[in-house]
């Protein structure tokens, strides 16, 4: 039964991702974990808040909660997925990090430079920027 529900839960993200121009992870395993934590924030509180986040008992902040919660299309359009990983970006709609510069916010370190998802660094004054890291 509960794979049932699951299965819904999974449907109906599905079809709110295509509806916003999103696509769920292609991880099948994250999504059902997701799923289940839904679930069982259901069962728990009457909602399906995210699993990713944590339910503080205050009425007005949970409800910023529940899926797909308030900062998740801030989070798709800064990171090209929401904080848990269940709503991504299409790979099409995904850009290079070049295209993405105005776009998103620049952290600065000494050699290094935060870029949307990518961590790069300077190795020498003369090189050019080499990834990281991607989040």
């Amino acid at each position: 039964m509960n794979e049932e529900k699951i299965e819904k839960i999974i449907e109906e993200a599905k079809k709110y991702a295509q509806e916003k121009g999103f696509k769920l992870n292609e991880n099948k395993i994250v999504v059902e974990k997701i799923a289940e934590g839904l679930l069982k924030n259901e069962e728990k509180y009457g909602f399906r808040y995210c699993p990713c986040r944590r339910v503080s008992g205050n009425e007005e902040e949970d409800k910023k909660k529940i899926c797909p919660c308030q900062f998740m299309q801030e989070e798709i359009r800064q990171e090209g997925r929401c904080f848990c990983g269940l709503f991504i970006l299409p790979p099409i709609r995904r850009q290079p990090p070049k295209l993405r510069q105005s776009q998103n916010q620049i952290h600065q370190r000494p050699n290094k430079l935060r870029l949307g998802r990518y961590l790069l660094a300077r190795l020498s004054a003369d090189k050019e920027l080499k990834i990281l890291k991607i989040f």
